[in-house]
């Protein structure tokens, strides 16, 4: 399993645990939104999904970072580049 894959799995567990989805997280593909239509994610929501972000990766999000909030796959390529960047 690749970094990016790993992430991606970490995100379905959090999205079950933390913010109790009713779902496993194996049934949250990568490419669903995370908003709208898919998943149907609230603010609250997305405030919560950036704590622990913040909290397993130390990488700090805000509102310029909504693009990468798609889904998981543009979600997961964010952390991991800013994983890789940092020295």
């Amino acid at each position: 399993m690749n970094l990016k894959e790993e992430i991606i799995t970490n995100l379905q567990t959090i999205l079950v645990n933390k913010l109790r989805l009713p779902l496993q997280p194996s049934e949250i593909d990568s490419e669903m939104e995370l908003f709208n239509n898919g998943l149907g994610l609230d603010s609250v929501d997305s405030l919560e999904l950036i704590a622990a972000i913040h909290e397993d990766y130390g990488i700090e999000l805000n509102a310029e970072h909504t693009p990468f909030f798609r889904n998981l796959n543009t979600l997961s390529e964010y952390i991991s580049s800013s994983l890789a960047a940092i020295p």
